[in-house]
């Protein structure tokens, strides 16, 4: 069935509005109720309130002088105009009853009301029906009883139907509270007994149609149907309070879920995976990686207690955190006492091997006061290496993702902080040579990088 949503329409040579439900045809183009000839030029908005309901109004004061002998009504509106006009409804009811002076009863209706055709209802133009009722005695009397007595059975046997599809929802919903886990299955399951509880309010709206025409007194018909409608009435309020309920919770988890994903992912990436991306992987240019090592702390962590431990990492790596986002940097991942930092990914940086060399001081800086915090007086440094270049940037894992990067950059960056000494940061030479102007580097000479040739390497001091 077509996608239905409230809309005004409106033809652009001629002011008058008409309300409409407009549905969504599957090769994209609009249907909508009204005189609107094929090839008008009309506009859509959002149905004003007020000027839908007066409208109305005016409806049903025709009415009133088409059928002056009603004596009661049911006025019913479907939930998606409930939803669109909100509690301005209610002045139709109140208006319906001020102009037949007479009792009217207004009804929510899940659905719409009226008999699908062609994959959806035809009772648009307004989407609310009212059921009138007349007390008139009639010789069909005896036969009237007949119909009512076989329309009963029919509605208990549709009653117990119903407490079935309720008490399903219920105990699902149910579930959902204690678990706050709901299936693809189990959601569809519900989805499908909201439908037959629409199905059900269909046909009782049926047999009240018939029992009019048969002219039962308006005692009979409110006392033997009023109950059992106020009863479905409230049944359904309440799994809809409950629906909405679970709603929130979905909402609520699902916004920890997004959260939870930022801490995990880079910002820009995880709108691509939200977004339906599955497979990310690209190549970047002009990037800085680099990489810090806690030197000594293997052997530091033998003799420590493993809760005091973590605490220490926990602060440390807060610390880094900190001061990468000051610079504007993505962190990759950490491995034991590893922390690995990139300046350029997923999203190009301004100045990637400026900025890796202000946070890589910061850190060293930072690590005097952490040691004292924690080293109980020794002296606890970092090994840091940078390198700059290309790298190969993507997203591994289904269940657990992951963002990394790969390549020579990477391996470079790496052997720089591993050929390194205690308390220093060690670049090579691409990043000596932009560095150069703004910042203190001294020559370590040549040295032999394992896996790679012979590197001339610079220490990074300060500013100038």
């Amino acid at each position: 069935m077509a996608l239905e949503f409230p809309l005004q329409v409106e033809r652009t040579n001629n002011p008058s509005v008409l309300r409409a439900v407009v549905g969504i045809e599957e090769d994209g183009s609009l249907i909508f109720n009204g005189n609107v000839k094929e090839g008008s030029l009309v506009s859509l908005s959002a149905p004003p309130g007020p000027s839908v309901i007066d409208y109305t109004i005016d409806e049903l004061k025709d009415f009133q002088g088409r059928f002056p002998e009603a004596e009661a009504g049911i006025l019913f509106h479907c939930a998606v105009r409930h939803h669109a006009l909100g509690e301005e409804v209610e002045r139709e009811i109140l208006a319906a009853g001020k102009n037949w002076q007479i009792p009217i009863v207004g009804i929510f209706a899940y659905g719409e009301i009226g008999e699908l055709k062609g994959g959806r209802c035809d009772l648009h133009a307004a989407t609310y029906s009212l059921l009138l009722m007349r007390d008139k005695q009639s010789k069909h009397k005896e036969k009237s009883e007949t119909v009512w007595e076989d329309i009963q059975g029919n509605l208990t046997g549709e009653a117990n139907k119903t407490r079935k599809d309720i008490s399903f929802i219920e105990n699902t919903l149910d579930n959902f509270q204690k678990n706050k886990k709901l299936s693809a299955s189990s959601l569809q399951k519900v989805l499908d007994r909201f439908l037959n509880l629409r199905s059900h309010f269909l046909h009782y709206e049926e047999r009240i149609e018939r029992l009019s025409r048969h002219h039962f007194t308006k005692s009979a018909l409110l006392t033997k149907t009023s109950s059992d409608l106020q009863n479905k009435i409230s049944t359904v309020e309440k799994l809809n309070s409950d629906l909405n309920e679970s709603n929130r919770i979905i909402g609520e988890e699902r916004s920890r879920a997004e959260k939870l994903l930022l801490n995990i992912l880079p910002a820009d990436i995880a709108v691509r995976i939200k977004n339906g991306e599955r497979h990310i992987a690209e190549r970047l240019e002009n990037v800085a990686v680099g990489f810090i090592d806690i030197v000594g702390f293997t052997a530091y962590a033998s003799r420590t207690d493993p809760e005091y431990l973590v605490r220490m990492l926990d602060q440390i790596f807060s610390e880094f955190d900190k001061l990468a986002q000051q610079e504007y940097l993505e962190k990759i991942k950490t491995i034991g006492d590893s922390y690995m930092v990139a300046a350029g990914v997923p999203i190009p940086h301004t100045n990637p091997v400026q900025a890796i060399a202000r946070f890589s001081i910061k850190v060293i800086d930072a690590m005097k006061e952490l040691s004292r915090k924690f080293a109980e007086g020794k002296n606890l440094q970092v090994r840091i290496g940078i390198h700059t270049g290309d790298v190969v940037a993507g997203v591994i894992g289904e269940k657990k993702f992951s963002y990394d990067l790969w390549g020579d950059t990477v391996n470079t960056a790496s052997r720089m902080e591993s050929h390194g000494e205690a308390g220093r940061i060690q670049c090579s030479k691409p990043v000596y040579e932009i560095l150069q102007s703004d910042f203190k580097l001294t020559s370590r000479g040549v040295v032999q990088i394992k896996g790679k040739e012979e590197m001339e390497t610079y220490f990074l001091e300060g500013y100038i």
